[in-house]
């Protein structure tokens, strides 16, 4: 069972006088000491007084005791209550019941075995009896998931399994509402610009890992926030933390390909490419993963012009376009680079590819609205035809559906491709032209 982070405060109210004679009180105890550490351990107080049921208030201080990680029983009152509620905790829970009293009350004979934190009271509680409670308090607190000591005098004389209890509809409606609210400000957050964003993504992941939830969709789409943010390191590092299951699976493995090949420092792209390779041969041929093969091999030939880049970026985008016929990514980059490496073989393969990539866009281009990638790779299609007006009615609805910028960058990146391919100066000068509308800096203008 997942735990709660709860640690229920067995305990008197208000002021009372002890059986030694002193007057006490307990909410003061409450709130400058108890209280005060239960929450530095980072575990959150309940007392019956703030429970809240759909039930009797009997039914929630029952649950509360089987439930909360930690109990905290002050029996300096000599409370029937408290002690009732103690006695259920000792049969539910081996250990982590931690019991405080008075110094002078006397300690009922069936407690006595039992470890006692004592302290001070002499005519009220003073700020070094307070300041020293809370300390102890917390020293054990703190390391309470670790505690091996059985102290309930039960299962030290039966040493059996505790029960099972079933799931907490209170902890798992707690934990949807975390997680929904979370999810919300990461919607929020991926609708701002990426340097705002990207600080609102910081203060979300440490909400995150302070909620301690183990939801594999939240980490998902942190990664993706800061994907679309084009944050690669932040999409590396995250991708870090995961578990293994989840950082092993094909569409993290793609995006963590993706991020190195796109941050570009010494060794990633060559480290990305293992990743999908690796994975190719784990889960066989993808679009997906040979589409961002391609595009790693088609970066490296832009910076260096070797030509095996070239063809090794070509093989890759052939082999996504076999894998998937359907998919337009793998299809409309295999066209382009074709398109650079020239000749007969290729100019006849681009042929084949641009009129089956035509008959794929035609339906959602024409019903709209289109998704970015199809908008896009439309205008990447009217540029291999020299089709310039019909490239012309493309800009304003590519840049309007382009919601991150490394997407446009990604269609930017083609069409100069495009445009150093071409032979005519003519041709050249409108895929310029259509570069200038399509560029980041004059989506503002």
């Amino acid at each position: 069972m997942v735990s709660s982070n709860r640690c229920f405060v067995s305990m008197s109210f208000g002021q009372l006088t002890l059986a030694t004679g002193e007057t006490m009180d307990f909410d003061q105890l409450y709130q400058e000491a108890i209280g005060p550490a239960v929450r530095t351990a980072n575990l959150v107080p309940v007392r019956a007084d703030t429970l809240v049921s759909t039930g009797t208030i009997e039914r929630a201080v029952v649950e509360a005791i089987a439930r909360s990680d930690v109990m905290i029983a002050d029996i300096s009152a000599l409370s029937p209550n408290v002690f009732y509620e103690l006695g259920l905790r000792h049969a539910l829970k081996p250990r982590t019941t931690i019991v405080l009293a008075a110094r002078g009350v006397p300690i009922p004979l069936d407690l006595a075995p039992q470890r006692v934190l004592h302290y001070t009271v002499a005519d009220g509680l003073s700020e070094a009896t307070l300041r020293r409670l809370q300390e102890e308090l917390v020293e054990m607190l703190l390391h309470w998931r670790e505690t091996e000591t059985v102290d309930s005098p039960f299962f030290q004389l039966f040493p059996v399994a505790p029960i099972v209890l079933p799931d907490d509809p209170f902890a798992a409606r707690q934990r949807r509402d975390q997680v929904e609210s979370i999810r919300a400000r990461l919607l929020e957050a991926r609708q701002l610009l990426p340097e705002e964003a990207i600080i609102r993504l910081k203060d979300l992941e440490r909400d995150l890992a302070d909620a301690n939830l183990d939801d594999d969709s939240l980490r998902t789409d942190l990664m993706l926030a800061y994907r679309d943010c084009s944050s690669w390191d932040d999409v590396i590092r995250v991708i870090s933390t995961f578990p293994e299951p989840l950082r092993e699976s094909a569409a993290v493995v793609q995006q963590n390909a993706l991020a190195h090949n796109r941050r570009g420092l010494s060794g990633d792209a060559e480290r990305a490419a293992a990743a999908l390779y690796g994975l190719i041969e784990r889960s066989g041929p993808d679009s997906e993963t040979y589409g961002l093969l391609g595009r790693i091999y088609k970066d490296l030939y832009q910076r260096n012009g070797d030509q095996r880049h070239l063809d090794a970026a070509i093989d890759a985008y052939r082999r996504g376009w076999q894998a998937d016929p359907e998919d337009i990514y793998p299809g409309i980059n295999l066209a382009t680079l074709l398109t650079i490496a020239g000749g007969a073989s290729a100019e006849e393969e681009v042929r084949q590819i641009v009129p089956r990539l035509r008959s794929i866009l035609d339906q959602p281009v024409r019903s709209g609205p289109a998704s970015y990638w199809d908008t896009a790779t439309s205008l990447e299609l009217a540029v291999l035809d020299r089709d310039w007006a019909g490239a012309n009615k493309l800009i304003v609805p590519t840049r309007a559906r382009a919601a991150a910028p490394w997407m446009l960058e990604t269609t930017l990146n083609n069409l100069q491709i495009l445009a150093n391919a071409m032979p005519d100066p003519r041709d050249q000068r409108e895929a310029h032209r259509l570069i200038r509308h399509l560029a980041p800096e004059v989506q503002g203008q």
